[in-house]
């Protein structure tokens, strides 16, 4: 069923008419359109909720799309389904593994709706419920009601709830028996209408043409076309390997009588003989057996066609079809280039060429070829004190300290990251010791000489003092204010020598220079003070 509100609300649900409970985790539920030819599983590897995977006796398992869920929240959801069933018609087909042949399914049960056309019950489709309603198996004196006939076992339910059924309608007898021919085999019949009624079907079973004979192979898919093989032409004939593959969806044997090949490239259609199809076969048709080509380079369509020449399938692949590469079909309308062909087989899936070497794969990580490595008895073995890196399996020196490296001095350990030596941390630092009256600078942590004006400075010449904040010497201030303050008159005997008052003055005014010297700045300020008055 489908809600009004979307389409994509959806819910299938499942019943257990026994009185055991059924482990159903390993089923499938699988949808086809209504004409389609192949089905595709309508069951989500997500849950909404864990699921059992166990039908109670007489209970039911309903199976929802997410849309379906968020919209009934309040509604149990035992797993997560598919949504894109068609409204107007559609199948739906519930299987199990067979317990005594591998890889083969038993189907359980079978619906079709409105516009099937592949029903493989003696049934007509049940009707096409409208917009929020459903198609629902009707109960009757409290057991579901299974008569192999789409159209009698359901019901539409206009009002549609997981996990409650619905009671059969009544039926009209005769008249509605003649109304729909499909209900010529119910229960309500003799045994000889029943018989009648199950020739009338066999013959059904296959559709019809125009002119009212049976569509030979009409449920015969093309499944993979190889047009390009590999290998040079003149050591690989193309004709040997280039091929068509048939496959049978169906559990029926299916005769190829009457039914052909064809492509776009010319006229020339290659018709089956004393072919049979079994129940899942896949079969490879080569260009050597059909004389069918497929061009390569421009691309083409072939074609599977009836008797009266009806196009029963068709594919189409491209002009720049890959060397080696198989054009394959991996259900549901998904055609894709595979690089591993596999004529009579299921398709692989190989969107890589293959690695050319035989002992090569291709890395998951960057998708590109690698040698195996097998085992490590494949490598020459390394030479003395050599090993083989596990990473890169190349040799590398075997890292020993005590055979390959040198040991380190006194005070001094190996760095295990580096393997190169380091001061032992002992909370002093490592220096070399300084010279012969040199200390070292606690700031720099260098060298540096004694400062000791007693041993290592000369004295100071006449007239000279040394600087206490440099060490150097200097001239002796005598101008300055205090040294003029203390000056007294002295009783001189003049000579009558012009010579002393001249070096009288030069003395004076080398003491008015050394003066403006040393109060330089604060004359500069005093003077740009003037000039900000003027």
């Amino acid at each position: 069923t489908r809600t009004e509100d979307s389409a994509f609300e959806e819910f299938v649900e499942l019943y257990n008419p026994n009185d055991f409970e059924i482990d159903i985790s390993s089923w499938r539920l699988e949808y086809m359109s209504s004409s389609g030819s192949s089905w595709s599983s309508k069951i989500r590897g997500e849950q909404h909720v864990e699921p059992n995977m166990v039908i109670e006796p007489k209970g039911f398992y309903v199976l929802a799309t997410e849309n379906y869920h968020d919209a009934y929240p309040d509604q149990t959801v035992d797993r997560t389904l598919s949504s894109g069933s068609a409204e107007g018609g559609g199948h739906l087909r519930l299987l199990r593994p067979s317990e005594e042949i591998e890889d083969e399914w038993i189907v359980l049960d079978l619906v079709g709706w409105g516009s099937a056309e592949n029903i493989w019950e003696d049934t007509e489709p049940a009707d096409v419920p409208p917009r929020g309603a459903s198609i629902t198996r009707c109960f009757e004196d409290d057991a579901i009601v299974n008569t192999d006939n789409n159209y009698l076992d359901f019901v539409v339910n206009e009002h549609p709830m997981p996990g409650e059924g619905v009671d059969c309608p009544e039926q009209d007898g005769v008249e509605d028996d003649d109304e729909h021919e499909s209900g010529e085999g119910s229960e309500e019949d003799n045994g000889e209408k029943d018989d009648s009624s199950g020739e009338e079907s066999d013959e059904s079973e296959e559709s019809e043409g125009s002119d009212g004979t049976p569509i030979a192979c009409e449920n015969v898919i093309i499944s993979e076309l190889l047009p390009n093989p590999e290998g040079p032409r003149s050591n690989y004939p193309r004709e040997d390997h280039a091929f068509i593959e048939l496959f049978n969806p169906t559990e029926d044997f299916i005769p190829l009588d009457n039914c052909g090949l064809q492509t776009s490239a010319n006229d020339n259609i290659h018709w089956f003989e004393d072919i049979e199809l079994e129940p899942g076969e896949y079969r490879a048709f080569y260009e050597r057996d059909t004389g069918i080509m497929l061009p390569v380079g421009v691309g083409g369509t072939v074609y599977l066609l009836s008797t009266d020449e009806t196009e029963l399938d068709s594919v189409t692949y491209s002009e720049n079809s890959p060397e080696g590469a198989s054009w394959s079909w991996f259900g549901n309308g998904d055609w894709r280039y595979s690089y591993s062909p596999s004529p009579n087989e299921v398709n692989i899936e190989q969107d890589l060429r293959p690695c050319p070497g035989e002992n090569q794969e291709r890395n998951p990580e960057t998708n590109r070829c690698r040698t195996i490595e097998d085992e490590g008895d494949e490598f020459e073995p390394c030479g003395p004190g050599r090993e083989r890196n596990p990473e890169t399996n190349r040799c590398r020196s075997v890292e020993s300290a005590s055979a390959q490296l040198t040991p380190c001095g006194p005070g001094r350990e190996r760095n295990p990251e580096t393997n190169r030596c380091r001061n032992i941390d002992s909370g002093e630092p490592d220096y070399v010791p300084c010279g012969p009256n040199q200390e070292r600078n606690p700031e720099t942590n260098r060298c540096r000489l004694v400062e000791s004006a007693s041993s290592s400075l000369e004295p100071c010449g006449p007239g000279r003092e040394r600087n206490p904040e440099t060490n150097r010497c200097r001239r002796i201030a005598v101008a300055n204010s205090s040294a003029i303050n203390s000056v007294e008159d002295v009783n001189v005997v003049s000579t009558g020598a012009p010579t002393n008052w001249w070096l009288a003055g030069v003395v004076g005014f080398i003491a008015i220079l050394y003066g403006a010297w040393e109060w330089r700045y604060d004359i500069a300020n005093v003077y740009r003070r003037l000039r900000k008055r003027d």
